[in-house]
């Protein structure tokens, strides 16, 4: 066994926060969570950072709370993956927890998310991903966040999930087409073995396929500024 194994709940949760704050270099409200998709959330209330984490996190190694840190602090892209690929292989490996069963919602207000699906489906994959797709449950959405999922693509249930906070008209069509394609590479393609053995969801062959979708660099450029448009 090994030694965080066998470790207590509460003793993983104080190392893991005496981590965190050295690396961000203040202190810091964790709160563990068991969420099926949004594994961390980022506020700050009256100067004091709050983070929602989920509890896979726990047991991550160094660089994968060393990545946390750096997007806490720069809200980092390279780093963000890193948490999204450690988060992916953890729930293949242990599960997601089950959703409550309910009616796919594909048409927003804005955005027909089927309609999207069905052109990039023959425009990239010949038609052959068959996959369903919709918009996530409507939660209570506030606009002092600064950190959501756009997308999720359950391999279990083979449906894709696109956050409701993008079925805006001031989110651009070529940003809600760009977070579909990329779940829909994660429906196309399967993961990896890097060469220490650690399976890799956003591989070479993703991240370039990923690339060249037309609007890739206006997309990588809406999402960096996604809060500050969604709070008009």
């Amino acid at each position: 066994m090994s030694e965080q194994e066998s470790r207590t709940p509460l003793e993983l949760q104080r190392s893991f926060c005496r981590k965190l704050e050295q690396l961000v270099g203040e202190p810091v409200i964790i709160r563990f969570n068991r969420n099926r998709s949004v594994f961390l959330s980022v506020v700050r209330r009256s100067g004091r950072l709050h983070l929602s984490v989920h509890e896979c996190f726990l047991t991550a190694p160094n660089n994968v709370i060393e990545s946390l840190a750096r997007y806490v602090l720069r809200s980092s892209l390279s780093a963000r993956r890193v948490l999204q690929d450690f988060f992916e292989l953890w729930c293949e490996t242990h599960g997601r927890p089950q959703r409550r069963s309910g009616v796919l919602r594909a048409r927003g207000r804005t955005y027909d998310l089927h309609a999207i699906f069905e052109e990039l489906n023959r425009e990239y994959f010949c038609s052959e991903l068959q996959v369903a797709i919709t918009w996530g449950r409507s939660t209570n959405f506030r606009k002092n966040r600064t950190r959501i999922v756009f997308g999720n693509y359950d391999h279990h249930q083979r449906v894709i999930r696109i956050h409701p906070a993008l079925d805006s008209s001031h989110v651009p069509e070529y940003f809600v087409r760009f977070v579909v394609y990329h779940e829909m590479l994660h429906a196309y393609l399967e993961p990896e073995k890097d060469a220490d053995g650690r399976r890799r969801i956003h591989t070479p062959k993703f991240r370039k396929l990923e690339r060249a979708f037309p609007h890739y660099e206006q997309a990588m450029a809406f999402e960096k500024e996604f809060w500050k448009i969604i709070r008009k």
